[in-house]
């Protein structure tokens, strides 16, 4: 992506579960990087759990992705 999008560009990573590596590789290309984390965050691991700890505040999204995600209930999910 670096080749073609410049770095000021504003990025949305949509239902991040990835690494801490991959937080700090696309924070360090892109400065206005957004990581969201679904209510799946409810089923992640430890490892995964550090990974969202490791996200700065002001680049940390919370979606519901609604009605699609589901957490650990079988109610549908809504915005509300």
């Amino acid at each position: 992506m670096q080749k073609n999008v410049s770095s000021t560009q504003k990025i949305h990573l949509h239902c991040f579960t990835g690494t801490l590596d991959q937080v700090l590789s696309w924070s360090a290309a892109f400065p206005r990087c957004y990581f969201s984390i679904s209510d799946l965050v409810a089923r992640f691991d430890e490892v995964q759990k550090s990974v969202v700890r490791g996200i700065p505040a002001d680049r940390l999204l919370v979606e519901t992705d609604s009605p699609y995600l589901r957490a650990l209930s079988n109610r549908d999910n809504t915005p509300a």
